[in-house]
């Protein structure tokens, strides 16, 4: 287990005093890691110079996971998580990572 909060756990290490914070820029920067990564796997498979667009996609994925966590917080906020969820992650991999391929 330790070994998957490799990004997570430092961030929230770093800042204590929100813990609303604190989830977020571990969330944010796990997520901006893994583009970065998906970057270079692309970089290695297909020898283009990346373009960023990956990098994108999972930093939006990342402000939408925080987000969504705050608001499965409200009464409502669970049944509409899920379904903005689905159509965010269709519009946003065909929009940013498909054209990447």
């Amino acid at each position: 287990m330790e070994e998957e909060l490799k990004v997570y756990a430092p961030m929230q290490d770093i800042s204590k005093l929100n813990s609303g914070l604190t989830k977020f820029m571990g969330i944010f920067t796990t997520f901006l890691v893994a583009g970065l990564f998906h970057e270079l796997l692309m970089l290695y498979t297909t020898r283009v110079t990346p373009s960023g667009d990956i990098t994108l996609l999972y930093m939006l994925h990342g402000i939408y996971t925080a987000w969504e966590m705050v608001a499965k917080l409200t009464p409502f906020g669970w049944r509409w998580a899920v379904r903005i969820a689905m159509a965010f992650m269709a519009v946003t991999i065909g929009w940013h990572y498909f054209p990447q391929i």
